[in-house]
């Protein structure tokens, strides 16, 4: 902590004596005291950049284990399907997180009647024990209302959002799929979710 103690004492001990006032208190008392604080300061700022830090990669590693898993499936309820993503995919664990939307899917296999799986998927995924939140503006995540709110905000990989069409065409047909993934990497459940965000079947 000694490189950390120079570091704070030299860019910042004569303003500290100005704000504070105590210039007449010994120069050892003045140096301790500031000493300890900034240490406690630092401290604090690291914690809640690990945190943040270990969140972003939380929900990286999730998304991405999850995309994996859906455009690998073969089959859903006895159906052949084959996912294509229509969004940006998250590559790295140090990734800037984006709100919204984990992951929108197209059916290229696609064949009616419209029973899951439908033409297109919703994708939220959940690592270890994280679970829905709920948003002051738009409810809860992967409720109907979410959904519909956080399509019109996703970008697609050429930075556009969705046109009109494409929009109309997935709001009548989607599942919206909730994919809880563990802390090895496995999936723990993938859960078929109603327009308010109970499980109504394994996906």
């Amino acid at each position: 902590y000694q490189y950390v103690f120079d570091f704070w004492y030299t860019l910042g001990i004569s303003g500290w004596q100005k704000c504070f006032r105590f210039a007449d208190f010994p120069p050892r008392l003045q140096t301790h005291i500031f000493c300890s604080f900034s240490l406690l300061k630092i401290i604090k700022i690291c914690i809640t950049t690990i945190k943040l830090l270990n969140n972003k990669i939380k929900g990286n590693f999730g998304e991405i284990v999850a995309h994996k898993n859906i455009i690998a499936l073969k089959t859903v309820n006895g159906q052949k399907v084959k996912y294509k993503a229509l969004h940006p995919v998250v590559t790295s664990l140090d990734q800037k997180i984006t709100k919204g939307i984990d992951g929108l899917y197209i059916n290229e296999l696609f064949n009616p009647p419209p029973i899951p799986p439908h033409k297109y998927l919703v994708s939220e995924a959940k690592f270890n024990t994280a679970t829905l939140s709920v948003t002051k503006s738009k409810g809860k995540q992967m409720s109907r209302k979410w959904i519909l709110e956080s399509l019109r905000e996703i970008k697609l990989p050429n930075d556009e959002k969705l046109s009109r069409k494409l929009y109309r065409d997935i709001i009548k047909s989607y599942d919206p799929v909730l994919t809880k993934i563990n802390t090895n990497g496995s999936i723990k459940s993938m859960e078929l979710l109603d327009s308010k965000t109970n499980k109504i079947g394994k996906f």
